[in-house]
């Protein structure tokens, strides 16, 4: 029942952002056919998809939930802070990391760069990407989601 309200919520807002690009809204800035169509892509697919933003759904977790507005804009992902707000801390995330991998490629949560937003590796409805692969390229790591 509530994955079904979660959908709908999820189907209506997609389609305000619809509205939103047709000039419905006013001075409401057009979305491009690319965004469009990702729209249509993820209100069909949300309950089945394979990345992140699907699996949360799949737990009963709402587009408010993660990106704090009910109708979040495209260039809108969560901040850290949201992500921490259900998932703990870093050190927590660090600590579900595969001890074997960190001891011989370095923790992602633990990064040499510093605390980098969730989203630069974590995508929501796109395959998510490991930003260390840019230069770790050996490196054996992967995200659920992808």
């Amino acid at each position: 029942m509530k994955k079904r309200l979660v959908k709908r919520l999820i189907i209506l807002c997609l389609l305000a952002m619809t509205w939103a690009a047709a000039g419905w809204a006013g001075d409401a800035k057009p979305l491009s056919r690319e965004e469009l169509d990702m729209i249509r892509e993820i209100s069909r697919e949300i309950d089945s998809s394979p990345y992140l933003g699907g699996l949360h759904y799949q737990n009963g977790v709402s587009c408010q939930d993660c990106h704090g507005v009910p109708q979040p804009g495209w260039d809108d992902p969560p901040e850290a802070e949201q992500c921490l707000s259900c998932h703990e801390s870093r050190e927590a995330l660090a600590k579900l990391f595969d001890k074997e991998l960190a001891r011989k490629w370095g923790n992602p949560h633990e990064s040499h760069l510093g605390d980098l937003d969730c989203a630069v590796c974590h995508k929501g409805h796109l395959a998510s990407t490991v930003y260390c692969l840019g230069c770790h390229t050996n490196a054996p790591f992967s995200i659920p989601g992808q």
